[in-house]
């Protein structure tokens, strides 16, 4: 059996699972540190620092956590008509299309290139600054009687153009530190005659908004083949997006936030007030404590410098062309709906989060998760959206004397007249809800019969909110204050701190940057690091040796005589008649023919001698082996995953779902060493037919405070 029949594999039968799950309650118990398995002639000991045979020779490598950094480009494009220069550069633009083509001097669905054009690659958008002429007629292929449309008038217009990874190669993480792109402070240009030149049509994307202060996306391209398209005289370029606009029309955010994340690991393992991995609300015990507004927020979703209106989460699919739709009902009572609601009676604020891929921002979201402010919950109602009744909050900014970083660039505070949206009981159902949207008002109570229904007849879905039931701002009262700040304070020890501290849950999780803002997940076992280029702000917490004697199990006490056994085995392993050598207790199992368990155990006489157990376990403590996180092989939610042990390997490179970094034996430290020699000792003990071969492998983890290894699945 080898390392990698270890872990994951096949479900191993009854009775070896019991007892390895019994063995692995008493494996790091400083009494019965050793545990021995003999298969096919080759021995396997387990515990905290696990050798294992490797069996094939390969130089050392080590694996660190490497991040995606990516440039700006700029673009200045100018639109005119007339013949083609030769001499004009390649233009640096590329389709925002989901799905790239595999041959690099292949244009991407929706964009057709002049065959007499030079093509360019578009991965080199992200390393060179490029100035290009665009010939929008030319992007069709150019065929024989085939009339071209006339050339456009001229606009010139300045962009900055920094596209997201994922829109230059589907294979590259696209959860890394950019901005979106925006219009050039100082550039003016026509939107009519810029849609035309760049071949793509801009569309507001929430009531109220402008070109220029929201979103816009682009329309799917037409259906048919290419040259029929060509040869439409009113046959126009688009392009397909599937996260965010290539350009992005909108300003420049009036501020920075406070707090912010490039991962979505380190922003749950950061903030008290957001643990949600994969879901848009986080809500505990049934009070909602964060929101996260990322990229699907529902139909008619609304954002403005002071106002939020998004769905609540669940009961949605992707529809065929891979957008989110509501596929089943939302149901009041839903532990979504109702923590929600319970915050709005209570006045419990809701700390909210936007995301890079919201498109309802007005302003561009410079960090993949910016923390926005606390919220208020103003209300809470029932829609249709796809036939399917969704649920609907209003969330409202409590501070209203700062004004919002997400604002765009130059804006003023906002204007409020005081004035609130009418207020109507319904005649059938008698509950009360403003009126919502500007179409009229309507009951929107789920569980009546005029549910939805305007003026007697099912709603419209061209529905655009109410102006001022937007503009109506709701008092919040001034003796209530949040429960956490937005940027947690930093863990610091003090002379009432718990010696355990340094190793605690707390001390586990992240750390805020008191410099630059960032969540940082805790990647190294002795200290917090900001991860965002020059900063460098590192943060630690001095670490306390823990006496052995301090983690015995509770109401445990090291045997003094020989150890009790405490293992359970079932049938068909059987126990060979036990040893006691010296201080020893020794238990071997049979499992198969040829594969045995043997276990050592241990009392406070071999324990305490000069390098035993516990002069090990000290000295491991403070010993630089230089432990950290590493990220999975494959993750469940979007970026990189983290485990949650810290590793280190020596000696020949480990093979599992995590790749550790792998140092020589020549650089562990004594104590590694000192493990690795006792180890050797045992495994020589329990082949006794001269097949054993030492160890080139030792592992070491480390855990914080609740955080623990077990058995899984063993392969014989």
């Amino acid at each position: 059996m080898t390392s990698s029949d270890v872990a994951m594999g096949q479900d191993m039968d009854p009775a070896t699972k019991t007892l390895l799950q019994s063995l692995a309650k008493e494996e790091f118990s400083l009494r019965r540190p050793f545990l021995s398995l003999q298969t096919s002639g080759e021995t396997h000991t387990g515990g905290l620092l696990t050798p294992k045979h490797s069996p094939e020779k390969s130089p050392h490598s080590s694996s660190s956590v490497q991040s995606l950094e990516q440039k700006a480009v700029s673009a200045t494009t100018e639109a005119v008509g007339g013949p083609h220069t030769p001499n004009t550069a390649d233009a640096a633009i590329t389709s925002a299309n989901p799905v790239m083509p595999d041959d690099p001097d292949t244009p991407a669905p929706g964009l057709r290139r002049s065959k007499r054009n030079a093509s360019t690659r578009a991965t080199s958008a992200m390393q060179a600054i490029t100035t290009a002429t665009l010939h929008p007629a030319e992007w069709a292929e150019e065929e024989q009687g085939v009339e071209q449309e006339p050339p456009p008038k001229k606009a010139k217009v300045t962009l900055h153009v920094q596209p997201r990874a994922s829109e230059i190669s589907p294979h590259v993480d696209n959860n890394h530190d950019s901005r979106d792109a925006g219009i050039q402070s100082g550039s003016s240009f026509s939107t009519g005659d810029f849609q035309q030149a760049l071949g793509i049509t801009l569309r507001n994307g929430s009531a109220g908004s402008q070109v220029g202060s929201s979103q816009f996306n682009p329309t799917v391209p037409s259906t048919g083949s290419p040259r029929k398209r060509a040869a439409s005289s009113k046959a126009k370029v688009q392009t397909a997006v599937k996260d965010q606009p290539l350009v992005d029309l909108r300003p420049l955010p009036y501020g920075q936030p406070l707090v912010w994340a490039e991962q979505r690991q380190a922003l749950c393992e950061t903030l008290p007030y957001y643990r949600a991995f994969q879901s848009g609300a986080y809500t505990v015990d049934g009070l909602g404590y964060g929101f996260l507004l990322d990229k699907d927020c529902g139909e008619r979703a609304y954002m403005d410098e002071e106002v939020v209106i998004t769905r609540a989460g669940g009961g949605c699919k992707a529809n065929v062309n891979g957008m989110m739709e509501q596929a089943d009902d939302q149901c009041s009572t839903s532990a979504k709906i109702t923590s929600f609601v319970k915050n709005k009676e209570q006045f419990v604020p809701v700390a909210l989060i936007v995301g890079s891929k919201n498109s309802n921002c007005p302003s561009i979201i410079p960090h993949r998760y910016c923390v926005m402010d606390y919220f208020q919950v103003t209300d809470i109602w029932a829609e249709k959206s796809n036939r399917k009744t969704c649920f609907k909050f209003r969330f409202e900014k409590i501070d209203l004397d700062v004004k919002s970083w997400w604002a765009p660039a130059g804006s003023l505070l906002p204007v409020r007249s005081g004035a609130k949206a009418v207020r109507q009981a319904c005649m059938h159902c008698n509950k009360s809800n403003p009126q919502v949207f500007e179409n009229g008002w309507m009951c929107l109570n789920d569980a009546c019969n005029q549910f939805w229904k305007l003026n007697g007849h099912e709603a419209p879905a061209d529905l655009a909110y109410n102006p001022l039931f937007v503009k109506e701002r709701t008092s919040w009262p001034s003796h209530i204050k949040p429960p956490y700040p937005l940027r947690p304070d930093l863990l610091v020890a003090d002379n009432k701190s718990d010696v355990n501290l340094a190793v605690s849950l707390a001390s586990w999780k992240g750390m805020a940057c008191p410099k630059c803002g960032r969540c940082n997940s805790r990647t190294q076992w002795d200290t917090w690091k900001c991860q965002t280029i020059g900063c460098g702000f590192m943060h630690g917490i001095k670490h306390t040796v823990i006496d052995p004697h301090t983690v015995l199990p509770d109401h445990g006490v090291e045997f003094t005589g020989h150890a009790l056994p405490q293992d359970k085995h079932l049938d068909p392993i059987t126990l060979r008649e036990p040893e006691c050598v010296g201080d020893w207790r020794i238990h071997t199992y049979d499992l198969l023919p040829g594969n045995h368990i043997t276990h050592f155990m241990a009392n406070a006489t071999i324990n305490n001698k000069p390098g035993g157990a516990h002069d090990i376990f000290r000295a491991l403590q403070g010993a630089d082996m230089g432990l950290q996180r590493f990220p999975l092989a494959m993750s469940a939610v979007e970026g990189e995953t983290l485990t949650k042990h810290f590793a280190v390997n020596y000696g020949m490179p480990y093979k599992y779902i995590v790749s550790v970094s792998s140092k020589g034996f020549s650089e562990a430290p004594k104590p590694v060493m000192d493990a690795l020699n006792r180890l050797t000792w045992a495994g020589r003990y329990c082949v006794t037919d001269g097949s054993f071969k030492d160890f080139n492998e030792e592992l070491v983890l480390g855990y914080f405070e609740k955080q623990a290894i077990g058995v899984s699945t063993i392969t014989l």
